[in-house]
């Protein structure tokens, strides 16, 4: 398994990573509009990924296994030297520690070349597994909202998380 930094050459791999689990994912989030998944949707998501990630505002990365992407992960809403992480793993892959994987690579990224103090997620009430992660790297839950979000007719709270960097 390997850790990279989203560039334009994972095109044609992340556009499969995305049709391959658009069902799965859309179960536990809120799916992205038809557009998306094509090469040129796909194309010009990264686009706005790498240009994030030039201004350092972002950060977007990919985990392969055999060059296939199994997972994804991103930095998001840098501000006041805190991000927002999310990450999303390949419904063939789960169980496998990539979600770990993942999100300790972000997070390594958030302290040594972003220089962030904090990092936020949020998780809905559907993805137990995704908030299990997140507490194992050392995030604290913070927070809980209630009916956060309706997704598939179904409403959902939303649980915070937090991990703080220490100096």
């Amino acid at each position: 398994m390997r850790f990279e930094v989203l560039s334009k050459k994972h095109t044609e791999q992340l556009l499969a990573f995305e049709q391959h689990n658009r069902q799965w994912f859309e179960s536990l989030i809120s799916p992205r509009a038809d557009t998306f998944y094509s090469v040129a949707g796909v194309s010009e998501h990264i686009h706005s990924l790498t240009q994030a990630m030039a201004y350092g505002q972002g950060f977007s990365g990919v985990i392969l296994k055999d060059d296939t992407i199994v997972a994804r992960g991103n930095l998001t809403d840098i501000s006041h030297q805190t991000a927002s992480v999310g990450y999303r793993v390949a419904q063939n892959h789960t169980g496998q520690g990539i979600a770990s994987f993942c999100l300790s690579q972000l997070i390594s990224v958030a302290k040594t070349k972003l220089a962030l103090n904090s990092l936020e997620a949020k998780v809905l009430d559907n993805n137990a597994v995704s908030a299990h992660v997140l507490l194992k790297q050392g995030f604290t839950k913070r927070g809980y909202s209630e009916n956060f979000m309706t997704l598939n007719k179904q409403e959902f709270g939303c649980s915070h998380f937090k991990l703080e960097f220490t100096k």
